[in-house]
């Protein structure tokens, strides 16, 4: 009997496990207050290429506490004041808690913590804490269920895996800008380059291969792309002189 009772606690925590994460492939946007009134809005963090990671905790969690070496070397290393490549936002997921901002004070946290998002949160199906998700900059994450403790590589190897170029995608050095007016898009993807001559441009699924292609002599085009299904997808610009530009987009 106790061995039945092992079995099922231990498919229960597997099933938790399954379902405490946001549906879909990509991270629901948000923009939130944080306890010093800043503003975080998480596409214009993914727009600006930057990975971000999230910590969900709630300050009377000791395992979320032990937790927090781990995450403060990973802000200090790729944060603002190291590689500028990582934004670590931290979620206190109790409505009942009042102390966070001695919480941040005891605990030397030294990025943003954000105390009433709990709307926010519940979105993420999020049963328990500490919870971690690292969101790439195509809006695609990963996630992490439990603590982490100081020299565990669990959230480092998903940060890398940010990094990661999909296969058959060149990327280009560029001397002229690519800017999305919006990202996600749903039938419709508009964008504007400061090309000087008229330029080619693809739309390249994840494995590589091209599905759309077009010319322009315009600076700000608007590419049909209704025939694709939702996911994540890249345009490529070529320009003669200037070179070429690739940038992810997802498609809802």
């Amino acid at each position: 009997m106790k061995r039945l009772f092992t079995l099922i606690v231990f498919i229960t925590f597997v099933q938790i496990q399954g379902f405490a994460q946001p549906p879909g492939d990509t991270f629901p946007d948000f923009t939130v207050v944080d306890i010093e009134g800043n503003t975080h809005h998480l596409q214009s963090y993914l727009d600006d290429g930057k990975t971000v990671l999230i910590d969900v905790f709630a300050t009377w969690c000791g395992i979320c506490v032990n937790s927090l070496p781990a995450v403060d070397e990973l802000y200090e290393t790729l944060g603002p004041d190291g590689e500028n490549t990582l934004i670590v936002l931290s979620f206190e997921k109790d409505p009942n808690t009042t102390n966070e901002a001695q919480f941040v004070i005891d605990h030397s946290v030294p990025n943003p913590v954000i105390a009433d998002a709990i709307a926010e949160i519940g979105t993420w199906n999020t049963l328990y804490q500490p919870n971690f998700f690292v969101i790439c900059s195509d809006g695609s994450f990963e996630y992490h269920f439990s603590g982490v403790y100081t020299g565990n590589p669990v959230l480092e190897n998903l940060v890398d895996g940010c990094n990661e170029v999909a296969t058959g995608i060149n990327t280009y050095d560029t001397s002229f800008d690519l800017i999305f007016y919006s990202n996600p898009v749903t039938d419709k993807l508009v964008f504007e380059v400061n090309a000087d001559s008229f330029i080619e441009y693809s739309i390249i699924d994840l494995s590589g291969k091209t599905l759309l292609k077009g010319k322009s002599e315009d600076a700000r085009n608007s590419v049909d792309v209704s025939s694709l299904e939702s996911g994540i997808y890249f345009i490529q610009i070529n320009e003669g002189r200037k070179g070429g530009v690739t940038k992810k987009f997802i498609r809802r």
